[in-house]
Order: C-alpha cells, then structure tokens, then sequence
C-alpha cells in the first residue's frame, strides 16, 4: 500500500465470479484437490512483499546506472541506424514533433537539460527539410511548442 500499488487493482468480473463459483462447488476428490486454495501464510506474504520491494531498489538503481550510460550513446534513429538529421526520415520529424507536445504538454514542468537541448538542436536548422513544414498548422503548433520550451525550467540530472 505504502509504495502504491493500490492503484493496480480492478473490480472482479462477471467471469471471475462465475469461476470463483465452480471451484467452490467442484469436489476435492483425486486430481481436483489441487483446488483446495489456501492463502500464503504471514511469512510467505512478508517475504514477497519484501522480495517486490528489493526488486524495486534494484531496478531503480540500476536505471540511474543506465542514464550514465546512455548520456554517452551517440543520436542514432533506432529505424534506419543513421544519425539523426532533421528531414532525412518522416518518422523521426514525427516522432521529435510528438515528443515536443508531451514536453510541452504541461508548461510548469521541469525538462532534462540533455533532452531540451537534443529537440533545440533538432529544430535549430530553419533551412533543414522537415516533413512536418509541408502541414501548416502542424508547423505552427511546433513552432509555438519550441518557444514554450525555451521558456520551461530545467534540470541536470533526469529522475
């Protein structure tokens, strides 16, 4: 409860009851027994609890290990293997201008330096060929999206 894991459940179904239903009623007899359910003790609860939430330390550790490591790897386009060069593949103008309304998307927020600076640099060139020019107000709402980042805080490290 304390970690939030509350938020993962759902009511039960029709379908849930109804199985729930024929388990009860199905007798305990040869193979069938096995439908016997008997909750995990108190131990084997604590241990799985505890085993989630190690597994959560860990896994949180080592994405912080990964942002160090990725603010070294190169812009590649993960389609094509290329580097990434505004207008050269309509997909990465696509994606760069959907990224750019996410960020956006809530002007009060605070971005990564590292990816404010990647989309700045992305749209820096006003000669460059990106496909998302040939749609007016696609290009318009980009262009008002880039002056609300210019305007958004900031932060070094990514969480």
């Amino acid at each position: 409860f304390e970690n939030g894991w509350d938020q993962y459940r759902k009511r039960a179904g029709i379908g849930t009851y109804t199985l729930a239903a024929m388990i009860a009623i199905t007798p305990r007899v040869g193979a069938l027994s096995m439908l016997a359910i008997r909750g995990p003790s108190p131990e084997a609860e604590d241990a799985y609890v505890h085993s989630l939430n190690h597994s959560v330390t860990l896994l949180r550790r080592l994405l912080q290990q990964l942002d160090a490591v990725a603010a070294t790897l190169p812009n590649r386009d993960l389609d094509t293997g290329y580097k990434v060069v505004p207008g050269s593949y309509p997909l990465t103008d696509q994606t760069y201008a959907q990224l750019l309304a996410r960020i956006t998307r809530d002007p009060a927020g605070v971005v990564p330096a590292g990816l404010e600076r990647d989309v700045l640099a992305y749209y820096a060139d006003p000669t460059a060929p990106i496909s998302t020019r040939k749609h007016a107000k696609e290009w318009e709402r980009v262009q008002r999206e880039l002056v609300v980042l210019k305007k958004m805080a900031t932060r070094a490290e990514p969480v």
